[in-house]
């Protein structure tokens, strides 16, 4: 029988486990860890079969609120922790964190990871319904975050600042991260495009909050100034009320102020052809995985001036901060890099700089395995 440690990681969408972390499941396995992997079941889940984990399936939706299928996404996690018996549970965005911290301090499970990824649409909505749910979920939060052998891992200060006013966490249990890391041998510094055109790229979650309304519209401002090609990719999260629908998506692309190419897996021939790329989100955002990458290929990029995303870009030297939901200040911004087309190529530069150390998934990785190591001994 083995005598390795079992990691058990939660997430509630195996899509995303495949996209953020299944290169830290697999360092962990080099490490010595035996790694298993919890996620609803879709048809990504035989892709992380393939990769060689272990899966069982939970039932947790990604977004909405629904009393009785959380009850039974907690209640699911209570009898695997039970049957399972991990040395360590390790929890990944803000529902497995919530659900799974109940679950692990009922079930007596020795040691929990808790991974913040960002505080996601439920903290960054201003509906006043939704601060009434953030306090619910705050009381939740601390008896979850309470555990007495816990590390809660956090991307940006903001949200480590904020947790911590709230007095959901200690001091002492954080961990900062760089995001998820980045592949820097995959991810190298690549020549600036030829332009005209100009390519602007826009790859996220087609959500509102991700700002691809503003998108639109400070295309709509430039397309027809400058020789320049807006681009969108992402996949539609049906689940999120933020939800942008497909009839509009098809209708910004048959008005040909944006061109839709669909969701990409790999984002690296995007960023390759790309010369600026954008993210004017008001999402809660971790430190967004797309700008790591897009700065790691060595290209400038414009996004908002919200936690997470002023991580990446230092105003000015490889890149530039807007106020969110302000289409107007995104498209100057973006129109600057038409104007003077050499600010492509030193703010690409500095933008490799800028993520070159910190930002590897190699130190990124040792960092959470570190918090590990020290958890179970």
């Amino acid at each position: 029988m083995s005598n390795k440690k079992i990691v058990l990681i939660v997430v509630n969408d195996a899509e995303f486990f495949l996209s953020h972390r299944s290169d830290l499941a697999s360092y962990l396995k080099k490490s010595g860890y035996r790694v298993i992997v919890s996620t609803p079941f879709s048809f990504s889940v035989e892709e992380i079969k393939r990769l060689g984990f272990e899966h069982y399936s939970i039932p947790m939706s990604r977004a909405g609120i629904h009393l009785f299928k959380e009850w039974l996404s907690i209640r699911s996690l209570y009898r695997l922790f039970r049957s399972l018996k991990p040395d360590a549970v390790q929890l990944i965005t803000l529902k497995p964190v919530l659900y799974g911290g109940i679950a692990a301090r009922l079930a007596g499970i020795n040691a929990v990871l808790y991974t913040i990824t960002g505080r996601g649409h439920l903290y960054s909505s201003q509906k006043k319904s939704y601060q009434l749910l953030r306090l619910f979920f705050n009381f939740l939060l601390r008896f979850s975050f309470s555990h007495p052998n816990s590390k809660v891992l956090i991307q940006n200060n903001e949200d480590k600042e904020y947790f911590i006013k709230q007095r959901l966490l200690m001091p002492s249990q954080t961990v900062l991260i760089k995001g998820s890391g980045v592949d820097m041998e995959k991810f190298r510094p690549y020549p600036i495009p030829p332009s005209p055109p100009f390519v602007v790229l826009l790859a996220c979650r087609l959500l509102w909050s991700k700002g691809v309304g503003e998108y639109v519209e400070a295309a709509r401002l430039l397309k027809n100034k400058f020789n320049a090609q807006f681009l969108l990719a992402g996949k539609i999260d049906y689940e999120n009320p933020e939800a942008i629908s497909p009839q509009q998506i098809h209708q910004w692309d048959q008005e040909g102020c944006i061109e839709y190419l669909g969701f990409y897996a790999n984002m690296l021939p995007l960023f390759q052809c790309a010369h600026v790329v954008c993210l004017p989100t008001c999402y809660g955002e971790g430190i967004p995985k797309v700008l790591i990458e897009a700065a790691a290929v060595g290209r400038p990029i414009v996004t908002t001036q919200t936690p997470g995303c002023n991580a990446i870009v230092q105003e000015g030297v490889n890149g530039h901060l807007v106020p969110p939901k302000d289409f107007r200040a995104l498209a100057e911004a973006l129109q600057s890099f038409f104007i003077q087309p050499e600010k492509i190529d030193s703010m690409g530069k500095a933008s490799r700089q800028r993520v070159e150390k910190e930002y590897d998934i190699n130190v990124v990785n040792q960092t959470i395995l570190e918090a590990y190591e020290e958890l179970v001994r």
